[in-house]
């Protein structure tokens, strides 16, 4: 398994468990998010691969939903053409997991194929923008979550991908 030195970039708070939902339902690319959920109702999730920078997700309808890094920021695009990836980096269901190790606390496991795996033939029900996070929702399953993370050793930005509720 591959070991990735990792940190967190800050994290903006807020006062209240109120004040952060407010703040996620204002976000500016929200409106985007509700306008690709529509592309992807009625889709279940069909294919999945990824780097440590982009993750491509495959939907029953032939369209594909693309999560990247813009600099610092996770962004995302929904398209019916793969993006170019250098094919050498892509992992697919059936990849190892990532170890994370932080500076602060233990190391943690990143498994994108069980993740991935988890979510095939999953009916697609909604995209999500919550601060620094891109979340989508799937039935049956947590939310999957994908979020920047500083890769220390090399000095560049990364896909940091899990699950929760």
């Amino acid at each position: 398994m591959r070991v990735i030195p990792v940190d967190f970039f800050p994290i903006v708070g807020f006062d209240s468990p109120a004040a952060c939902i407010e703040a996620s339902l204002r976000h500016p690319l929200q409106a985007r998010a509700r306008t690709d959920t529509a592309k992807l109702a009625g889709t279940a999730v069909a294919d999945a691969y990824w780097t440590d920078t982009d993750h491509v997700i495959g939907f029953s309808n032939g369209l594909l939903l693309q999560v990247f890094l813009s600099g610092t920021e996770v962004n995302w695009a929904v398209g019916d053409q793969p993006p170019p990836l250098d094919e050498k980096e892509v992992e697919r269901i059936g990849a190892p997991p990532v170890i994370h190790r932080w500076p602060t606390t233990a190391e943690s496991r990143m498994d994108r194929t069980a993740l991935a795996a988890a979510r095939i033939d999953r009916e697609f029900k909604q995209l999500f923008v919550a601060g620094p996070n891109f979340l989508i929702y799937c039935r049956g399953v947590l939310i999957w979550w994908f979020s920047a993370i500083r890769d220390t050793e090399r000095g560049r930005t990364i896909l940091h991908v899990r699950e929760d509720d």
